[in-house]
């Protein structure tokens, strides 16, 4: 979504909701694939009257239009808790995704403007614009939920499907991929500037969308992907077609099939005119 389908201030192009209504009038199924919750990615959607399958939280859970949950891929709680106590050691911004909440610590805004304090200290520069920016990601999500303690999120049974950094260092952020990534379980991906989703290593937005066709009774070479960043490589590698936004990475443009404009343009909109005149 963000990055592809959504525009800078989270909404959807007419162009793009038109384009969306189009692959339904001609029996193609759409389905978003996201970083953010099945609540959040609803939400959004909602206000559009669009009811799209829904791979969320990286690529760890789809659900059907219906809210079915299809596919599941959690982080073992033991796991998590080890991923916690190592976020919160290095003083990093994070969130935990369940399905339908964005859990994050109350203390997250001044995390970062720790941090960025920090940056500036040692004469790296961060705008306020960027901070905003960073700020307003977090403060966007549906579902929203702050914990004093992130004792209290081991007390509940919801699943955790995510966990998402914001962090501007980039230093720390790769710092603690790679530690991270010592985790056999765990798979760690930059998915932005300042953004990184820590997921179950079986759980990827490719491997959704695999079982989303076979619940659909197609093959993954009938399903076209489009998307920017790195945690939407492998499911570009692996559709019959992928495409890339013109804003996308440098790997995602190498391995896609197409290019399309850029998602301030509605490349999603181009990519569908251009998938049903072929």
């Amino acid at each position: 979504m963000d990055g592809t389908l959504l525009r800078k201030d989270f909404t959807i192009s007419p162009e793009n909701v038109s384009a969306v209504r189009r692959l339904g009038e001609a029996g193609i199924v759409f389905a978003v694939a996201t970083g953010r919750t099945y609540y959040d990615a609803m939400s959004i959607c909602g206000r559009y009257d669009l009811k799209p399958y829904v791979i969320s939280n990286n690529g760890t859970c789809a659900f059907s239009p219906d809210g079915e949950l299809i596919y599941a891929r959690p982080i073992a709680r033991a796991t998590a808790a080890e991923v916690i106590r190592c976020l919160e050691a290095e003083k990093a911004c994070f969130g935990i995704g369940t399905s339908d909440h964005y859990i994050a610590p109350e203390n997250w805004e001044q995390t970062l403007d720790d941090e960025i304090a920090d940056l500036r200290e040692r004469d790296i520069l961060i705008t306020e614009d960027y901070v905003d920016f960073i700020k307003e990601e977090m403060l966007a999500q549906h579902g929203i939920r702050y914990i004093a303690s992130t004792d209290e999120l081991f007390e509940e049974t919801n699943a955790i499907y995510s966990i998402s950094l914001m962090i501007a260092d980039q230093e720390k952020l790769h710092r603690i991929k790679n530690r991270l990534e010592r985790i056999p379980s765990l798979l760690v991906s930059i998915s932005g500037k300042h953004n990184a989703e820590i997921i179950e290593k079986r759980g990827t937005k490719d491997q959704a969308l695999r079982c989303l066709c076979a619940n659909l009774n197609t093959d993954l070479d009938e399903a076209a992907a489009i998307g920017d960043s790195l945690n939407d490589l492998e499911m570009i590698r692996e559709a019959g077609i992928g495409i890339a936004v013109a804003n996308a990475r440098k790997e995602v443009l190498d391995a896609a099939d197409m290019v399309v404009a850029d998602h301030l343009e509605n490349g999603v909109a181009q990519a569908v005119d251009r998938l049903l005149c072929s």
